[in-house]
């Protein structure tokens, strides 16, 4: 595992550690990336999500599981 992967890893399991659902807007952030990005992801299945009336939440676990799948990495702040 690559020391940037480490950190994503680190990074997501502090940040969101007490929540078991994100929403759009957090992954987007952590990642730094736009909302309409993150919703064409989960369009088109990248990302798996869950749709409450009109809101979607993913959760944190298939979050790191996309992040560990993927070369996206977390933007740090």
């Amino acid at each position: 595992m690559l020391k940037s992967e480490i950190a994503n890893k680190e990074f997501i399991q502090s940040s969101f550690q007490d929540k078991e659902f994100l929403s759009i807007k957090e992954i987007a952030d952590a990642i730094g990336v736009t909302r309409q990005t993150i919703l064409t992801w989960v369009n088109i299945g990248k990302i798996p999500a869950n749709k409450v009336a009109r809101t979607y939440f993913i959760s944190r676990k298939d979050f790191q599981r996309f992040l560990d799948d993927s070369k996206v990495s977390v933007a740090h702040f």
